[in-house]
């Protein structure tokens, strides 16, 4: 079969540039009355006192992603070690009470805030009457996000509900930012979702004082979120890579290669542009597709439109096509365009540096193992990929 990727590359590639750059990334809805970040970290709570003041923490602050030049290993592409806590009882106590399944351990750190209700929306965030209820009601309230922001009168459900589609803490990080000459004050923590999803990731935003002030539910992947104008946030605690319940990428022993196999196998698009080496080659067999060098974070963020899928790792062969290195390794990959069945090779250098990607006119990746009339060394083969999915 003869698959085709290029219209479907270009316009993915525009959909991501446009909804997930760093740069010219559009501000999350400023609806008068909606709820924001910065708007949930400064609510006035109404029911409980502030917990006493917790002590300070050392934030690691990390690179910038998207470096030609990174020093490896790069941020993201090992896993912290267990237990996944920050060293700050504060915060930790939240933390724990997530992992156990136990909303109701943390339910009076919720920064609920009394509002009064509007007769006829506004647009998004309008927190509406409901039926029979005058304009300008008050209720106790609390503010939520997944793609839009809006405000619950069930604080408590709503935790409940957080708790539940949460699957691990992936970190905790220094979510502070200035506003209107004012620095305020704020500590994010960013859970896996039990979805598996890696868009899907959850967020509990602290304020100054310890007290849950916003929960985002999805709509985020996990990187989105510990990163700001293209720099990476600090970090208290993390990053754990991988969602409490597993299961993890599959692991080859090699120090320079498992770092690139979790990146790709995770999704982690930003990561692994960072990772990559430049130039980053970005080809297809198809006369009509994409050829030559590409900006790595472009083209990793189309590879994962694919949903690739391991199916081996083989030793570079020693005598590879122009621009791909002979000293590392070969990814081969089953990708999927449309419902369609293919294949894509993934290069790896000797220093762990992701340098391509090439899209191959095949409909089984089996038919990749061999080059130049001869086969490829293997180093994970698909049986053992199978077995360690198995475990």
């Amino acid at each position: 079969m003869r698959w085709r990727a290029p219209l479907a590359m270009l316009v993915a590639a525009a959909l991501l540039v446009a909804c997930d750059g760093d740069e010219g990334r559009p501000s999350p809805t400023s609806t008068p009355g909606a709820p924001t970040e910065t708007a949930a970290a400064t609510v006035t709570p109404t029911e409980t006192p502030a917990p006493t003041s917790t002590p300070a923490r050392d934030a690691t602050a990390l690179p910038t992603p998207g470096s030609s030049e990174p020093s490896l290993p790069v941020p993201f592409a090992t896993s912290a070690p267990e237990p996944r806590r920050t060293g700050d009882p504060a915060i930790d106590v939240i933390i724990v009470a997530v992992e156990d399944g136990r909303p109701e351990d943390i339910g009076h750190l919720l920064a609920t805030q009394t509002l009064a209700c509007e007769a006829e929306s506004r647009g998004i965030g309008t927190f509406l009457c409901e039926d029979g209820e005058a304009d300008g009601t008050e209720s106790r309230v609390f503010p939520l996000g997944s793609c839009e922001g809006y405000y619950t009168r069930e604080p408590e459900e709503a935790l409940a509900n957080f708790v539940e589609g949460t699957d691990g803490l992936y970190a905790a990080v220094d979510s502070t930012v200035a506003f209107e000459g004012e620095t305020r004050e704020s500590t994010t923590l960013v859970f896996h979702s039990a979805s598996g999803l890696s868009r899907d990731a959850m967020r509990a935003q602290l304020d100054s004082d310890g007290r849950i002030s916003f929960l985002g539910l999805g709509c985020n992947s996990l990187e989105d979120l510990v990163t700001r104008e293209g720099q990476h946030l600090p970090m208290y605690g993390g990053p754990w890579l991988y969602p409490l319940s597993g299961p993890r990428a599959p692991e080859t022993g090699i120090d320079a290669l498992d770092p690139a196999l979790s990146l790709i196998y995770r999704s982690a698009y930003e990561g692994a542009a960072y990772y990559s080496a430049a130039p980053f080659r970005h080809e297809t067999c198809d006369l009509f597709g994409v050829g030559g060098e590409q900006d790595a974070r472009i083209g990793w963020s189309v590879f994962f439109l694919y949903l690739p899928r391991l199916y081996g790792v083989y030793e570079a062969p020693a005598d590879p096509p122009a621009g791909w290195a002979d000293d590392g390794w070969w990814l081969l990959y089953r990708v999927s365009l449309n419902g369609l069945p293919g294949a894509a090779r993934v290069g790896v250098d000797a220093s762990g540096r992701l340098i391509g990607i090439h899209y191959e006119c095949v409909d089984d990746p089996a038919a990749l193992t061999g080059w130049e009339g001869a086969p490829l060394t293997p180093v994970l083969t698909p049986e053992e990929i199978e077995a360690q999915r198995a475990e």
